[in-house]
């Protein structure tokens, strides 16, 4: 962390949104893969260095497609007390069976 005082320093957050390729309903929570990026990214300080702590907010949902999330990004999340430093968006199929998505 350098020479940052400790008063500096905070939590930062990271949402990230998909469906349930995100979301990870059948595994254990250190098993997910959201929680193996939180652990490197906190172990290597790669976000920021004024990050005491990284967080990320696992967001996914079974079904949601690119479309749901950025409506859960324009909806919920700018409007929320949560402001990320980052997004982490990651979709599986669930695009392939929306019609008229663009």
């Amino acid at each position: 962390m350098g020479t940052q005082s400790l008063e500096n320093l905070k939590r930062c957050s990271i949402v990230a949104l998909g469906g349930s390729t995100t979301e990870d309903r059948i595994l254990s929570i250190n098993e997910t893969w959201t929680s193996k990026v939180e652990q490197i990214l906190g172990d290597h300080n790669l976000i920021d260095e004024n990050c005491q702590d990284i967080q990320i907010i696992n967001a996914g949902v079974s079904g949601h497609t690119i479309a749901t999330s950025k409506n859960l990004i324009d909806s919920w999340i700018l409007r929320s007390k949560i402001k990320p430093k980052a997004f982490f968006v990651y979709h599986g199929i669930n695009d392939f069976k929306t019609k008229n998505l663009w």
